[in-house]
């Protein structure tokens, strides 16, 4: 083999890589952006009015005990705790408890297996000092 015939196969095994790596690239590239535009997020929102003397409580229980129970069910992507800021005046501070799911399958299956008895807990322990009510949300 001669070197000219040497050098044409380096060239080409030299652009079928470079081919090859481009081509890889685009596929990760598509294969992230895809993902980035078909994820939806579903945001399942508990707001809750707690009675001031109380409060301290409710906010350690709710930081220490209630969101790691819930992320532990493993169908949450994540969950934010929030104070209202804008409190018109009442008996209590307001709460925004945001529970965010990948899919509204998971959000129904946590609805099926677990929110119930999570309910239930939170009402035994602050029955008659909270109001609450929910909304679910779809990311658009």
């Amino acid at each position: 083999m001669d070197k000219s015939t040497i050098l044409v196969r380096n060239a080409q095994q030299i652009n079928i890589i470079f081919l090859w790596y481009r081509k890889a690239h685009y596929i990760f590239k598509y294969c992230v952006l895809n993902q980035i535009k078909t994820k939806i997020m579903i945001l399942y929102s508990v707001t809750v009015n707690i009675d001031k003397a109380i409060e301290s409580e409710w906010l350690q229980w709710m930081k220490k005990v209630h969101l790691p129970e819930i992320m532990a069910t493993g169908l949450l992507e994540g969950n934010k705790l929030l104070r209202l800021l804008t409190e018109i005046e009442n008996e209590g501070i307001t709460y925004s408890c945001q529970y965010y799911f990948q899919s509204m399958e998971n959000y129904f299956t946590y609805q099926n297996l677990h929110d119930a008895a999570h309910q239930q807990k939170h009402h035994a322990l602050f029955q008659n000092k909270y109001v609450s009510f929910r909304t679910l949300l779809e990311e658009v």
